[in-house]
């Protein structure tokens, strides 16, 4: 690659979103739809397996389910929602599409298939896990609260899950192909819809509550979990509402310029394939 094109690229991944990230995914899913080993589970989902696929010089294999739904709404109505993930110590990525049939065309349900890709690029290019051991407790603990019936565990949870670098560039991938994928409305309708804004409002509602009943919450989770305190965790608050705001604010950018290229397809692929 030439000093130019390379720099060119770095500018294009400042923005969050790598070229190659969102071709890989497109390989992905590409290689997904034409599978035809998928067993039919029930009526509306298939799963497979596709092995040593190559992501980023790593022979990776690929858990997938596909369900079929007649709009959009059934997403919702029958609860479907997307268990991605990405483990570069036994090379497995799991991910779930959609095929949404009023639209004849596939999605990447929650944007979570390139989420993952993304990190399995940032871990090709670093060469070491994303979660050092320093911050792996941390990692963990937020990822358990995230999941809590508790509103202030559930809060803590996720700013601290969204504070780490990684998970920013990851967020962000899956966000723009999120919206990417959600081509009937305008970027900032379709941002205002998905989890990841409302998790950064709710977080910023927080931030401004200055409610001695919300300070003294989150202290009590902050203690119980980490050792730390409410000052702790805004000062982190602050910092991820301010880069996600940043952040989303160039996704909608690039959004807007993408979708006037037209890249994106009818079956939510960079280059047409049939069903």
């Amino acid at each position: 690659m030439e000093l130019f094109e390379e720099i060119a690229q770095l500018v294009k991944e400042e923005l969050g979103i790598s070229d190659t990230v969102k071709a890989v995914t497109n390989d992905i899913m590409a290689a997904i739809i034409k599978d035809k080993k998928g067993k039919p589970l029930f009526k509306n989902k298939r799963s497979s397996v596709i092995k040593d696929f190559d992501l980023f010089g790593k022979n990776t294999t690929i858990n997938y389910d596909i369900y079929f739904v007649k709009d959009k709404s059934e997403i919702d109505s029958l609860g479907l929602f997307n268990l991605g993930s990405y483990n570069g110590t036994t090379n497995t990525l799991k991910t779930t599409l959609i095929f949404v049939r009023n639209e004849n065309r596939y999605i990447d349900l929650d944007g979570t298939l390139q989420h993952e890709v993304e990190h399995a690029y940032q871990e090709s290019r670093s060469g070491k896990p994303l979660v050092s051991p320093k911050s792996a407790g941390i990692y963990i603990k937020a990822s358990r609260l995230m999941m809590s019936s508790d509103q202030c565990e559930k809060l803590v949870g996720w700013t601290l899950y969204l504070a780490n670098r990684f998970e920013k560039d990851g967020k962000m991938n899956g966000l723009y192909k999120e919206i990417m994928d959600n081509w009937g409305k305008t970027p900032i309708d379709a941002i205002k819809e998905t989890n990841i804004y409302q998790n950064i409002s709710a977080i910023k509602s927080y931030v401004n509550d200055e409610t001695s009943t919300v300070k003294e919450k989150i202290e009590d989770v902050c203690q119980k979990n980490f050792n730390r305190h409410y000052k702790w965790w805004r000062n982190i608050a602050s910092k991820v509402v301010s880069a996600y705001t940043n952040k989303i604010g160039k996704i909608i950018a690039k959004v807007e310029k993408d979708r006037e290229g037209d890249l994106i397809d009818h079956n939510g692929l960079i280059a047409p394939l049939k069903k």
